[in-house]
């Protein structure tokens, strides 16, 4: 169990606390590491970054217990943005080997790993100036239909439970997590369309549903 799902850094923090809990019955070594979030192209882009530290950046966590994982704030991060995007990558490493030189695995037998990567925002004025602005418009490649959304804001989007409007009733397209939109960047998603539609979208944009009224 890792906790909370969504860490930030506001302006007067330099540190934020990730919990990492072992709720299983073996002890398990964990990995983490900050890398910078950007999106180019409609594409998610990660790299190596000297901004945001972890300590420990490694822990071995024996079964019911819990590490804590310091996520750190250094003074290289440029405080005059408002806002700064990274992901903070959570891995379980192979388990160590035994004294006959074998890896230990599960009682399954599968060594099964598991990433986990989170958000974390860090902000470098009050959360008031780091609001997202978006504005979309319906686009066609190859036969699909897509949606794209541009973020002129400074601030990130979280999207989820995207839907069409329509009088008495909305129809879901993508249920759930829709995705992120950074500040200042561009991202589309193919909808289970088969033509262009002419209706609204609504869409619960970072907790609060908003309509986004498209072009074509």
């Amino acid at each position: 169990m890792i906790w909370p799902v969504d860490p930030v850094i506001t302006a007067d923090q330099n540190a934020s606390a990730l919990w990492l809990e072992n709720k299983g019955q073996d002890p398990i070594t964990l990995q983490v590491r900050a890398l910078r979030w950007l999106q180019s192209g409609g594409e998610e882009v990660h790299e190596q970054q000297n901004d945001i530290a972890v300590s420990p950046p490694i822990a071995v966590v024996e079964p019911g217990d819990r590490q804590l994982v310091r996520v750190v704030r250094r003074g290289t991060v440029d405080r005059s943005a408002p806002q700064k995007s990274f992901r903070l990558l959570i891995d379980e490493l192979p388990a160590p080997a035994t004294e006959d030189g074998d890896a230990a695995e599960p009682r399954a037998q599968i060594a099964v790993q598991m990433r986990y990567s989170l958000p974390l925002f860090v902000y470098g004025a009050s959360l008031d100036a780091a609001k997202p602005e978006l504005t979309s418009r319906i686009e066609m490649a190859n036969g699909k239909t897509y949606l794209v959304i541009k973020n002129n804001g400074a601030g990130h989007a979280r999207l989820l439970d995207l839907r069409t409007a329509r009088a008495g009733a909305n129809t879901m397209l993508i249920p759930g997590l829709v995705g992120y939109v950074l500040g200042g960047a561009s991202m589309r998603w193919e909808l289970p369309l088969e033509e262009p539609t002419t209706r609204p979208f609504i869409v619960n944009l970072n907790g609060h549903d908003v309509t986004l009224a498209t072009s074509a």
